[in-house]
C-alpha cells in the first residue's frame, strides 16, 4: 500500500482498487484478487504503467496471505522496478519495501527480508510515511518472532501496533499484527500486556464480524489460557480457530493454530492428538515453503516421546479419511461423518495422494485395505 495513499485515520486509493481491499479485509481473498487484476489490465490497456505500482503492491500483499508467496514476490518486485525505472526512487522506493520484505520473511529468507524492511522504515520515517514505518516494522516483527527473538519482535510489533492506534480504524486486518504481538508478550511473560491487546483484537473482530480476527484472537486466546495453566481451555480456543480458518483461504494462519493445538496437546500429554496435529502443521509449513516454521513443529514434535511417523506414513486422521474415500464416499460426505470441514477433507487427501504415491480416487482404492477394521 502506498505511502501516498493515507493520511492520518483516513485512506485513498486508486479507483477500483478500494473494493479489492475491502475484500482482502474481510477475507474474501478470491474476490478480492479478481477485482485487483481486473484494475490492473485496465492502466495496461490505457497504457498507465507507472500508476501499476500500487495495485502491484496490493496484489503482492493479498498473495502473502493467500500463502502464494513466490507470486507476491513477483509483483513486489514488479513493483519496485517501476518506482526505479521512472527515476522515483527516491520518494516511493519505501512503498513497496514492506511488499518485498514480507513474502520473503514468510519464507525463512530472512537477511534479505531484514534488510528490505530495515530500509523501508528508514525511508518512510525520513518521508513521513507512518503507514509504510508501522509494515515494516511488523514485518522485522515477523521475523524476530519466527527467530524466536521474542523482545526484538515485541519492540517492532508494539511499534507497528503503536499506529493502528492512533489510526482508531475499526478494521484490524489494515496490518494484521496484532495476534504476533500477542504471542511475543505471552512468550515472555507478560500476560496482561497480551490481554490488552487481545481485548482489542476481540472487539473489532466482533465489531466487523471478521473471521480472521475471531480465529487469530481465538488462537491468542489459546495462548494465554496454556500459559496460565488451563490447558481445557486453551485447546477449546485452539480448536475454534483452526474450525474458523479452515473456512478461509489463509493456509499460514490455519497451520500456525494447528500448531498452537499441537502444543497444547503436548503439555497436556496427549500423545497422538500432540503428533497427529504437529505434523499436520509441519506438512502445511512445508507444503507453503515456510521453513522457519516447519523447524518449530518439528522442534515440538522432537518433544514427544514414543515412536515418530516416517514421512510416508499415513497419520490415523489420514488413514480415517482415506478408508471412507475409498469406499466411495464424497468430501462432503467424509467432512459430515467426521465432524469437520470439507476443505480439512480435502488437505488431508492431499497428502493421503502424496504419501502414498496415487493420482485418483479408484488408484486410492486399490491401495487402501478395506477389510471391516481398517
Amino acid at each position: 500500500m502506498s505511502a501516498g495513499s493515507w493520511t492520518e485515520g483516513s485512506v485513498y486509493t486508486p479507483p477500483g482498487a478500494v473494493l479489492g481491499l475491502e475484500l482482502m479485509w474481510t477475507g474474501r481473498l478470491d474476490d478480492a484478487r479478481d477485482v485487483l487484476e481486473r484494475e490492473l489490465a485496465q492502466y495496461e490497456l490505457r497504457g498507465m504503467y507507472i500508476v501499476r505500482q500500487e495495485v502491484l503492491c496490493y496484489l503482492a500483499e493479498l498473495e502473502c496471505r493467500a500463502g502464494r508467496w513466490r507470486r507476491a514476490i513477483r509483483f513486489a518486485d514488479e513493483s519496485m522496478d517501476i518506482v526505479q525505472e521512472s527515476g522515483q526512487a527516491a520518494t516511493q522506493s519505501h512503498v513497496a519495501l514492506f511488499n518485498q520484505s514480507w513474502p520473503r520473511a514468510l519464507l525463512g529468507r530472512t537477511d534479505e527480508a531484514r534488510e528490505q524492511a530495515m530500509t523501508g522504515v528508514r525511508l518512510a520515517e525520513a518521508n513521513d510515511d507512518r503507514f509504510n514505518a508501522a509494515w515494516n516494522h511488523a514485518v522485522l516483527g515477523f521475523i524476530d518472532l519466527s527467530l524466536a527473538d521474542l523482545e526484538g519482535a515485541r519492540r517492532n510489533l508494539e511499534s507497528a501496533v503503536a499506529w493502528l492506534d492512533r489510526l482508531h480504524s475499526a478494521e484490524a486486518a489494515i496490518i494484521p499484527c496484532v495476534p504476533d504481538l500477542v504471542e511475543a508478550l505471552v512468550g515472555l511473560g507478560r500476560i496482561d500486556d497480551a490481554e490488552r491487546h487481545l481485548g482489542r483484537l476481540e472487539e473489532q473482530a466482533q465489531a466487523l464480524d471478521r473471521a480472521w480476527a475471531r480465529a487469530t484472537a481465538l488462537r491468542c486466546r489459546a495462548l494465554i489460557a496454556a500459559a496460565g495453566g488451563d490447558l481445557d481451555a486453551a485447546q477449546r480456543s485452539a480448536e475454534g480457530s483452526v474450525e474458523l480458518l479452515e473456512r478461509g483461504p489463509q493456509p499460514f494462519e490455519t497451520a500456525r493454530s494447528v500448531l498452537v493445538l499441537g502444543q497444547i496437546h503436548r503439555r497436556a500429554k496427549r500423545k497422538r492428538l500432540a503428533r497427529e496435529s504437529l505434523e499436520r502443521a509441519r506438512d502445511a509449513f512445508a507444503e507453503l515453503g515456510a521453513r522457519l516454521w516447519v523447524e518449530r513443529a518439528e522442534s515440538e514434535l522432537a518433544r514427544i516421546g514414543g515412536r515418530p511417523s516416517t514421512p510416508f506414513e499415513l497419520t490415523e486422521t489420514e488413514r480415517t479419511i482415506a478408508s471412507l474415500v475409498a469406499r466411495g464416499q464424497t468430501n462432503q460426505e467424509v467432512a459430515d461423518a467426521l465432524f469437520v470441514s470439507a476443505s480439512t477433507v480435502q488437505a488431508n487427501l492431499k497428502r493421503v495422494y502424496q504419501k502414498l504415491g496415487v493420482r485418483s480416487r479408484t488408484e486410492l482404492a486399490a491401495k487402501v485395505d478395506l477389510s471391516p477394521e481398517s
